[in-house]
């Protein structure tokens, strides 16, 4: 009877097989792959009018202050009150009804006035 504990073979990954594989499925996937150009759509894109949009603005900034007074683009309306608010939209809108109204009021600006 032979008690001695054998002495087991550790096991090994052999790495050249799986390299081989990879090789090949690498090798088909660049032979299988097609190169092609997409001649078949003529695309003319548009070309931007810088100038154009500096011209004309299509919003108007219109900033109300704590204490009640008004800026349009970032000219001080000289006036409270609705008419010369008015008058300075007016000179601001340059697009007509196509234009945006951006409000931007402070916190603790009065929101209703009667006198307005």
């Amino acid at each position: 009877m032979n008690f001695r504990p054998h002495a087991r073979p550790e096991p090994e990954i052999n790495l050249i097989p799986f390299i081989d594989v990879l090789l090949v499925v690498l090798i088909f996937l660049m032979l299988s792959t097609t190169y092609s150009k997409f001649t078949e759509l003529q695309v003319r894109l548009p070309a931007a009018n810088a100038a154009q949009l500096r011209d004309y603005p299509s919003e108007v900034i219109v900033a109300v202050s704590s204490d009640g007074r008004y800026e349009v683009n970032k000219k001080l309306v000289d006036a409270r009150g609705i008419v010369p608010l008015g008058e300075a939209l007016a000179l601001a809108v340059k697009a007509g009804k196509d234009s945006l109204i951006i409000i931007s009021a402070d916190a603790s600006a009065p929101t209703r006035r009667s006198s307005l």
